[in-house]
């Protein structure tokens, strides 16, 4: 087995060379800004400006090959930024070079096609250079810095393409975005170029390295294309309809930073080596549709995950644009018109903006009478906030535990509550996920007992009831809460809005949310202090009780009402994907689905995977661990409330008191989902998390 260290590791050439040949050789690949892991191959984190730590790290590792495929490859950057090119491009590859020599490595350098005039065809290995640009002479100074430091260096001229990471998408990748969004591309007809995919180089590559060849040597394709002929053949392989290229021309562009027409390189000593025709595009083409599970990893590699994201779109920074130019940033009418939009989409007859879900549930529970001596019924299975938002109002909390089937409260034990503890003022059902099961039925037991209900709908907006009504109705609550931090349905940076049916209610809203300020008419207090001449001061208002400072500015709300409009999108979206998660896990070993909802009527927040870790026999954390490795974020959502020192009781046993959030805690990971989480996306996921949970079936 071969030990082969790639530097430029983490670029598009270097990402590809170093997956294609991890599986028979030991590859080390060096990472200058970009941090990346890549399962089988060890990373090496390097500053080149350190040369030290670069000698250092070569001769603790020996390496049989070296791949140069570092640079700085922006042509327009390399003029404006000279020295950064010639470190990239000149000193760095002397460096890789005179280090080959020096451990007596194999040295591959890869050049460029940028370094004639562009005014022939073909160019030979013999034929003489004119590089038009910085980028062009910083290439060519180095081929002749590295023949220079390593007689036996193979440099190979080449113009490859391929599949690119995230967080630098190929050529080939926005073609093909491009096409499949519908749009059309418009390529150049006069820019002419001798591609070759980069499987193709990597084989060909290989085999010049067997055959011991050094020197000067080009490894391109053996058709001169247009960049218009190009993405014609692309579209075609990949089905796609080739008049979605439109043909340009580049010699009509003025300005800008002069490039050749015609990089074409001649592939005759190539062929000769080869003892073949050459590499065709088709050819190429065909290497890189033969395996996508490869696309999927290259194009995963320093893409992140996480259990959730926001998605903002040209809309909403319009939006948002508008407002911050408007000359009112808040307290305007972007509020208003968010809160009726809110009504409209819920049915609901009052809504009220609030700075977030927390406070949302802490006005709810005092504009409903909560205090001192009375206590808030609620989930163990929720955010802190559900149960803190009680004790904010000087009262306090209990907990019923959840359903074994939904995770949401248990009807049993929301009745063996209100049967014991008569302190009990409100009921703050928390729809976890957004799902809705069960709240119709806990909402008729409460009433019987005559006490208020609150839901928890942080997760909830864009679900609905099994009757139909929308979440946020609220047909079966006094109060309900939602939530727009920005992992949640809609984003407003943060943020939160309640419902309400009950027109007292929302005046007991307004006020506490703005200092505990009169609204809509209230009866003024200090009438001597409030009018001059049997006129209203203009100035004048009153404080007749507590409040607080929890209003959303404008800003969020225009971001709110903009993301308001794709909601449904968004729902829809989310669907599909639990769909596909509900499709996926039964041929995935050891994971089953943790809530038994209806997936079309919850809003989807979260999707909730059941591990029973202690049967695998790996730990939570090593599996979430594991995963972050590949670049997912899970999450666990939530520990139980009464296990946080604050609500903790020595005198109770959990698992006698609570069993079932236990043992759901004990088994729950929340995994990816979000609006952009593409199939590929989720794809690549469920092939990670099965390998992670499976790791030791496998062995």
């Amino acid at each position: 087995m071969a030990k082969i260290l790639i530097t430029g590791g983490t670029g598009l050439l270097g990402t590809n060379w170093a997956l294609q040949m991890r599986e028979k050789n030991e590859v080390h690949i060096l990472s200058n800004l970009q941090k990346i892991k890549i399962e089988g191959i060890c990373t090496h984190d390097l500053d080149w400006e350190n040369k030290s730590n670069y000698e250092k790290l070569v001769s603790s590792l020996s390496p049989d090959l070296i791949i140069n495929a570092a640079g700085f490859t922006n042509v327009d950057d390399c003029e404006t930024q000279f020295e950064k090119s010639m470190k990239a491009n000149v000193i760095v590859a002397e460096r890789v070079a005179k280090s080959a020599s020096k451990n007596q490595a194999k040295l591959v350098h890869i050049s460029t096609d940028h370094l004639f005039s562009g005014k022939s065809s073909f160019n030979t290995e013999q034929d003489k250079t004119l590089p038009l640009n910085t980028y062009a002479k910083h290439k060519l100074e180095a081929e002749t810095r590295v023949s220079l430091a390593c007689s036996g260096a193979l440099i190979c001229r080449t113009n490859f393409f391929g599949w690119g990471p995230f967080y630098r998408p190929a050529f080939l990748d926005k073609i093909l975005e491009e096409l499949k969004s519908g749009n059309v591309v418009q390529m150049f007809d006069d820019v002419f170029f001798t591609p070759i995919s980069i499987p193709c180089l990597v084989d060909v590559v290989n085999i010049l390295i067997k055959q011991n060849e050094t020197g000067l040597i080009n490894v391109c394709g053996n058709e001169r294309l247009s960049k218009y002929h190009f993405a014609v053949e692309i579209a075609s392989a990949f089905g796609f309809d080739p008049k979605q290229i439109q043909p340009i021309q580049a010699s009509r562009i003025k300005g800008g930073t002069i490039r050749p027409l015609d990089l074409s390189l001649s592939d005759k000593r190539l062929c000769g080596i080869l003892k073949s025709d050459g590499i065709s595009i088709q050819t190429s083409i065909s290497s890189l549709k033969s395996d996508i599970s490869y696309r999927e990893e290259v194009q995963s590699l320093g893409k992140i995950f996480p259990y959730g994201r926001h998605h903002v779109d040209k809309e909403d920074v319009a939006a948002v644009t508008r407002t911050l130019l408007s000359g009112v940033l808040t307290q305007g009418t972007k509020i208003d018109e968010f809160e009726q939009h809110v009504c409209d989409y819920t049915g609901a007859k009052f809504a009220v903006a609030v700075s977030s879900a927390t406070a949302g549930l802490h006005l709810s529970y005092l504009a409903l009478g909560m205090g001192s001596g009375k206590t808030v019924l609620t989930s163990p299975i929720t955010f802190v906030s559900t149960a803190n938002a009680a004790h904010y109002c000087n009262g306090s909390t209990r907990f019923a535990d959840v359903d074994n089937q939904t995770i949401n409260m248990n009807f049993d034990e929301v009745k063996n509550q209100l049967v014991q503890h008569r302190d009990i003022h409100i009921v703050a059902p928390v729809l976890l996920g957004g799902a809705s099961d069960g709240i119709p039925e806990i909402s008729k037991l409460v009433r019987k007992y005559k006490k208020f209900i609150v839901e928890d709908a942080a997760h909830g907006l864009g679900g609905s009831y099994a009757c139909g009504s929308r979440i946020g109705s609220c047909k079966y609550s006094d109060c309900t809460v939602f939530s727009m931090h920005p992992v949640k349905s809609i984003a407003a940076g943060e943020g939160g809005i309640i419902t309400t049916n009950d027109f007292e209610i929302y005046k007991a809203l307004l006020r506490l949310r703005s200092h505990g300020i009169n609204k809509l008419g209230d009866k003024i207090i200090n009438v001597d202090n409030a009018y001059s001449d049997n006129d209203l001061n203009i100035w004048y208002y009153e404080m007749a009780a507590l409040g607080y400072h929890y209003r959303l500015t404008d800003i969020q709300a225009s971001l709110a009402n903009s993301q308001l409009s794709k909601l449904e999108r968004f729902m829809k979206k989310r669907r599909e994907l639990v769909r596909n998660y509900l499709d996926a896990f039964p041929a995935i070993e050891n994971i089953e689905v943790m809530q038994s909802v209806d997936f079309n009527r919850s809003a989807n927040h979260l999707f909730i995977a059941s591990i029973d870790f202690e049967k695998l026999g790996i730990s939570r954390n090593s599996v979430m661990r594991q995963l972050r490795n590949r670049n997912i974020i899970t999450q666990v959502h939530y520990i139980p409330v009464p296990m946080q020192p604050f609500y903790s009781n020595e005198k109770n046993n959990l698992e006698e008191t609570i069993p079932n959030s236990i043992n759901y805690y004990k088994k729950a990971l929340s995994i990816p989902l979000y609006f952009d989480f593409t199939d590929r996306d989720q794809q690549y996921f469920l092939n990670c998390f099965d390998e992670v949970l499976n790791q030791k079936k496998n062995q």
